[in-house]
C-alpha cells in the first residue's frame, strides 16, 4: 500500500505542475542558444534563418560575373541549396516543438496510469520522450545555428575569390541536406 501511495503521489505530483515539463521545454531551449552564442552561431529563431537565407543570395547574386561564371554558378548553387537547406532546417524545428507540446498534454492523460503495476510503464515513458523531444530540441537548434555562421562565413569567403572556401560551402551544404532528412 505504501509504495503504490508513493508512486501514486510523485505522479501526481507532475501532474499538478504541468508547468515542471514546460520548464525543461525553455531550459532546452535556452540552453541551445546559450550553446549557440559560445560556439560562435547565431541564436535561432524564424527571422534569423530567413534573413540568412536571404543575405546568402544577395552575396550570391552581387557577385555574379559572366568572367568567373563557373565560380558564379557554384555559388548561386550553394545560396540556393542552403536557402532550401534553412528552411528544412526551420520545418525539423517546428516539427520538434510541436512534437514537444503534444507529448507534453498526452503526457498529463498518461500520468493517471501511473499507479498501478501494469500501467505505470506509460507514464515512466511519457516522461522519457520529453526529455528526448528536448535534446532533439537542443540539437536541432545547435545544428542550425553552427551551420548558419559557417556557411555564412564560406560564403563571406568565397565571394573574395576563396576557391578553396566555395568548395567547402558546397560540401557542407550537401552534407547538411543528410541531416534535413
Amino acid at each position: 500500500f505504501m509504495r503504490i501511495f508513493l508512486i501514486f503521489g510523485i505522479f501526481y505530483g507532475l501532474i499538478g505542475i504541468p508547468n515542471l515539463f514546460i520548464d525543461w521545454f525553455n531550459s532546452f531551449n535556452l540552453l541551445a542558444t546559450q550553446a549557440n552564442t559560445a560556439a560562435g552561431g547565431t541564436a535561432v529563431h524564424a527571422a534569423n534563418l530567413f534573413a540568412a537565407a536571404d543575405q546568402i543570395f544577395h552575396l550570391a547574386i552581387d557577385n555574379f560575373s559572366l568572367f568567373d561564371f563557373g565560380k558564379s554558378m557554384a555559388l548561386i548553387l550553394a545560396a540556393f541549396l542552403a536557402g532550401i537547406l534553412l528552411v528544412l532546417l526551420s520545418i525539423e524545428l517546428l516539427i520538434t516543438i510541436l512534437k514537444f507540446y503534444f507529448t507534453l498534454y498526452i503526457n498529463i492523460i498518461m500520468m493517471g496510469f501511473s499507479a498501478l503495476q501494469q500501467t505505470r510503464q506509460w507514464a515512466i515513458n511519457g516522461v522519457t520522450n520529453l526529455l528526448k523531444t528536448g535534446l532533439e530540441l537542443l540539437m536541432i537548434k545547435l545544428i542550425i545555428g553552427l551551420s548558419i555562421t559557417t556557411i555564412m562565413q564560406f560564403a563571406n569567403n568565397a565571394s573574395n575569390n576563396d576557391n578553396q572556401s566555395l568548395i567547402y560551402l558546397v560540401i557542407l551544404v550537401l552534407s547538411l541536406f543528410s541531416l534535413a532528412k
